[in-house]
């Protein structure tokens, strides 16, 4: 093949493939029960990837007036949003869909030739609990005891049975539940009228056998007889063993 015959199949392969711009998504939350924008909430950005997986690509906090985060330069693809805001809403994603559930249940979002627009109403939670120390905590490689103070109070007003627990994730492969256990509930009353709080101390032993890396611990308050996710509430804190 002669060279000009290479530069004119250069040319058209310019041409017919297009050239699809990078594209923007605006993600905006409001307070479903008053409308007022939510500020310093979070949006996780999940992608969909070629083996049919959804992988976290980003994350970030929404920091202006307005209740908006926007994620500038996307690449073609499908995404979904999952939108949350500490502990004094419920989480959602795209699609109306509750928090708990995987990102499988989300409805996709697929970004293509132009910048795309979503908005989500998050529910309050009918209590808002705070972690003392909510700090990173450091153990040694020998281990030693965590324990964490809860406190919750009282948004909706109504006296309500809680239970609290503890579940660590991020835990290694190669460490089972019982080198760090999942605290078992405890179960205390909120009382009633808006405002009033409850406090209870969780507790749990990381032994020395257990990995020496970072852990992720999630504290939960839910309903005490029957915990459906949609009503339970969580923080968390991270947990070094064995490091600095």
């Amino acid at each position: 093949m002669e060279a000009r015959d290479v530069a004119v199949v250069l040319v058209c392969a310019l041409v017919l493939t297009p050239l699809v711009a990078p594209c923007d998504l605006s993600v905006s939350m409001v307070d479903d029960a008053t409308g007022q924008p939510i500020v310093y909430g979070t949006v996780d950005l999940y992608r969909l990837t070629r083996e049919g997986l959804w992988q976290q690509v980003a994350h970030q906090f929404v920091e202006d007036a307005g209740g908006r985060s926007v994620f500038e330069g996307l690449e073609p693809g499908t995404y979904t949003v999952l939108a949350h805001d500490t502990t004094r809403h419920h989480p959602q994603w795209h699609g109306d869909v509750a928090g708990w559930r995987d990102p499988e249940a989300a409805r996709p979002i697929v970004i293509d030739d132009s910048d795309v627009d979503i908005a989500f109403r998050l529910r309050p939670t009918p209590f808002d609990i705070s972690l003392d120390p909510w700090e990173p905590r450091h153990l040694p490689a020998g281990g030693g005891r965590v324990s964490v103070r809860v406190r919750v109070v009282n948004v909706s007003g109504e006296r309500r049975r809680l239970e609290a627990w503890i579940v660590v994730d991020n835990a290694p492969t190669r460490t089972n539940w019982a080198d760090v256990p999942v605290v078992a509930p405890r179960r205390f009353w909120l009382p009633r009228g808006k405002g009033r709080s409850s406090s209870i101390t969780l507790a749990f032993d990381v032994p020395p056998r257990a990995v020496d890396t970072w852990y992720y611990v999630q504290v939960y308050v839910g309903p005490a007889d029957a915990a459906p996710w949609e009503a339970t509430v969580s923080a968390a804190f991270d947990l070094c063993k064995g490091g600095k």
